[in-house]
């Protein structure tokens, strides 16, 4: 920015204020302005607070007003980022790939899901630091399901996951695929939650597995 001439505006996590989150969504107060937004788990907060500040600055080049931003930031979703795809039992789809993803997965974990009995899906790349990601979080989960991300050639194969599962004290089962994945953790959960997290690579497919499913129960129901 000083290279550039450019101002440097910084947001201030600090001016962040009457935090509540909840499953259902998170608030907070920001200068003196409320915000509402549906985005889950504990960095929520400082994210929307950088898009607040970046658009501030491009009110001035472009039709942008108050009830727009509240609007935007009230309707913003992020796919598979702390993303509830089932209510009943929970299901919750996670993206931490990386050591960094993995902390903030960890903040939400105690933020929601504290004293909760966790069952977790997890799937890793090769290339990726595992050992740091199952460092974070191993301890949430009475059950680790293990398995291999399909058609990536990076992919980490499930049962060396679950070596390293093992070796940090979880206690880890493999399954041979997603659907597989799924079964096993509503027999392991039964009403407690699920969470699904890893390798992006395999999210995409997950989610819609679980979307069929969703589609066949409504069926069921409706029957």
């Amino acid at each position: 920015a000083l290279k550039k001439n450019a101002p440097f505006i910084k947001a201030n996590p600090k001016g962040i204020s009457e935090t509540a989150f909840s499953l259902k969504g998170t608030s907070f107060k920001y200068g003196k302005t409320k915000y509402n937004i549906r985005l889950l788990s504990a960095c929520q907060p400082e994210n929307a607070i950088c898009a607040i500040e970046a658009l501030n600055v491009l009110k001035s080049y472009f039709n942008i007003e108050k009830k727009d931003i509240l609007k935007g930031l009230k309707d913003a979703y992020w796919p598979v980022r702390f993303e509830i795809v089932r209510d009943k039992p929970l299901l919750i789809l996670d993206g931490a790939h990386n050591e960094a993803a993995s902390l903030k997965l960890k903040e939400s974990l105690e933020l929601y899901f504290k004293d909760k009995t966790l069952v977790f899906i997890m799937g890793m790349l090769s290339d990726k630091d595992v050992e740091s990601v199952v460092s974070n979080t191993v301890k949430y989960a009475d059950n680790i399901i293990c398995i291999t991300p399909p058609n990536n050639k990076r992919a980490l194969d499930k049962l060396e996951l679950a070596r390293i599962v093992t070796e940090k004290g979880g206690r880890a089962t493999t399954a041979d695929s997603l659907s597989e994945a799924l079964w096993m953790a509503g027999m392991l959960a039964g009403e407690n939650p699920v969470i699904a997290f890893g390798s992006l690579s395999y999210m995409g497919e997950l989610k819609r597995l679980i979307e069929k499913d969703n589609k066949n129960d409504n069926r069921k129901q409706r029957v």
